[in-house]
């Protein structure tokens, strides 16, 4: 027993479903506009009669352009126009140009150009009723109209809403990602308001610690000074006592070796009682005289 297996068809782009709409519209528009086609063609073949001078009345349409020759000049009257009573006795007593038709045998010719009234007798007219009557012109306008836009919508209904939204999407990430860009221009900025404000704070900060730092080594730099400076005068006061103790001493010998050598020289001389005394009391007052 054999299976045999059907191979998928390469996938074929389906129509979208303006596509289709469309396309069963001008379906109904192309059956549509047959029918006024050839209804028009039945209004051309049969719409239009001739009708005697003489039985012409107002509110008749032309089927064919008309023109007059008057006292005053030339009045042409166009294919279509509601003939007015103005008009109507215009054309029955005077001279017409063209428009005007009569009959040879089962056909109707042009009659010649400056024919009278009297030789042209028939005009060519609407008939008359609703059908022949209608505004087919303006139908059939309508109806291709109406067929272009249908071709419109049935090509680019499908493609050109899917452009739109495409375009929308498009707008939709460009505005978001404009405003991600915002958002995150905002977050950067507030981040280096931040950081500004914490490099200020540092600052602030290393400045009081620095002034903090100064004034502490200005205080033992005083204190230092102020140290060295009592040290110093110390050690000046003690090798000034130091020296004055010298000199004092050394004055006091030379002094004494004075008075030795004064009192030897008395003694040579020889010496009395009051004489000593004043001797002794002279050198206790020399003694008192060198302390300090």
């Amino acid at each position: 027993m054999t299976h045999t297996t059907t191979e998928p068809n390469a996938e074929t782009p389906t129509a979208g479903p303006m596509k289709r709409r469309g396309l069963l519209l001008l379906k109904v528009w192309g059956a549509l506009y047959a029918v006024v086609a050839l209804a028009y063609a039945v209004h051309g073949l049969t719409g239009a009669e001739y009708v005697h001078l003489d039985t012409l009345s107002p509110g008749r349409r032309l089927w064919t352009d008309m023109a007059l020759e008057l006292d005053d000049g030339r009045e042409d009257l166009v294919a279509g126009e509601t003939l007015a009573p103005e008009a109507v006795e215009k054309i029955a007593p005077r001279t017409i140009l063209f428009g005007a038709f009569v009959r040879q045998g089962d056909d109707w010719v042009p009659a010649e150009d400056q024919v009278s009234t009297g030789a042209a007798r028939y005009v060519r007219l609407y008939r008359r009723g609703t059908f022949h009557n209608l505004p087919w012109a303006t139908g059939l306008g309508l109806l291709n109209l109406a067929g272009v836009a249908l071709l419109l919508f049935t090509f680019l209904g499908d493609p050109v809403p899917a452009f739109l939204d495409e375009h929308a999407r498009q707008v939709r990430v460009a505005l978001d990602r404009a405003k991600a860009a915002r958002m995150e221009d905002e977050r950067l900025r507030r981040e280096h308001e931040k950081a500004q404000r914490e490099v200020d704070a540092e600052r602030e900060r290393s400045a009081q610690l620095a002034e903090r730092d100064a004034r502490k080594e200005h205080d033992r730099v005083i204190a230092d000074a102020k140290k060295n400076a009592e040290h110093l005068a110390n050690l000046l006061e003690t090798q000034i006592q130091a020296e004055t103790q010298v000199a004092i001493d050394a004055l006091r010998a030379r002094i004494a070796a004075r008075l030795i050598a004064e009192a030897r020289m008395q003694l040579a001389k020889g010496v009395d009682e009051a004489t000593h005394a004043k001797l002794v009391a002279g050198f206790a007052n020399q003694l008192e005289k060198t302390k300090l």
